[in-house]
This record gives C-alpha cells, sequence and structure tokens, in this order.
C-alpha cells in the first residue's frame, strides 16, 4: 500500500516538470547542507582534540607539575603497605561494635598503623611511638 502511495506521488512529480526541477532544487540544497554542516562537526571535533592535546601538553611540560609528580613519586615511595594487616583491620572496623567501645580516633590510628607503618605501635594512654614519628610535636599537627 505505501509503494503505491510513493509510486503515485513520482508519477505525479515527474508528469509537471516545473514540480520536478524544485524538487531536484530541493533535494541538492538539502544534500550540499548535509556535507557542510557534516564537515563543520568534524572540523570541529578536529579543532577540540588537538586544542586538548596542545594544552595537556603544556601542562605537562610545566616545571611547576613536574616537580608535583616527582614530589608525590618520593611520598608514595616512603609509604609501606601492609596488605595483610590492614585488610583484616578494615575489616575488624567494618562491624559497629569497635566504633561503640573506642574512640574514632584510636580507631583511625589502629588502621593507620596497620596500613602505613612497618612495625606494631605501641601505646601507653594516648601516645603512640609510631604516631610520635609522624605527628609533629611542636604544634600538635600533622606534618
Amino acid at each position: 500500500m505505501k509503494r503505491l502511495i510513493i509510486f503515485e506521488i513520482l508519477r505525479k512529480i515527474k508528469s509537471r516538470p516545473e514540480v520536478l526541477r524544485k524538487v531536484k532544487i530541493i533535494a541538492f540544497i538539502s544534500l550540499v547542507g548535509f556535507v557542510l554542516v557534516g564537515a563543520l562537526t568534524i572540523w570541529a571535533g578536529v579543532s577540540a582534540f588537538k586544542y586538548v592535546v596542545a594544552t595537556t601538553n603544556q601542562a605537562v611540560m610545566s616545571p611547576q607539575i613536574k616537580n608535583q609528580v616527582q614530589n608525590m613519586q618520593s611520598e608514595l615511595k616512603q609509604i609501606q603497605l601492609q596488605p595483610l594487616s590492614c585488610w583484616n583491620k578494615a575489616q575488624s572496623l567494618l562491624a559497629l561494635q569497635p566504633w561503640l567501645e573506642k574512640a574514632a580516633l584510636d580507631n583511625l590510628r589502629n588502621l593507620k598503623v596497620a596500613c602505613l607503618d612497618s612495625l606494631p605501635a605501641v601505646c601507653e594512654g594516648d601516645e603512640c611511638t609510631q604516631m610520635k614519628k609522624t605527628m609533629n610535636t611542636a604544634e600538635g599537627g600533622s606534618l
């Protein structure tokens, strides 16, 4: 049924040459517009990609970023992870009971000691020997 309608429309257009000419002009302008919009879209995408690459390259080559990356690498090398004890301590802190029995700061200190320090902490009251190494004693804040 739909084919019959399309063929009927095509037959009527072909029978009238002025309508056929207008349809050809509209089709040609539509095709040119479609190609032009597609080309502009591709050009804009390539230009945006080149801009991002150039900006990123300039940022990576800047001395400030290089210094920050080197500082981060040296800090990461100093951290000694102990995955097994860290994992066990993290699993034990997932329950609600340790947070109710102990102070939150004690739990966080124990997790830090388990994950980042190589020796177990010797704690007497509120002071731990491992924490003294990482705390600034003059100001009381962490380094």
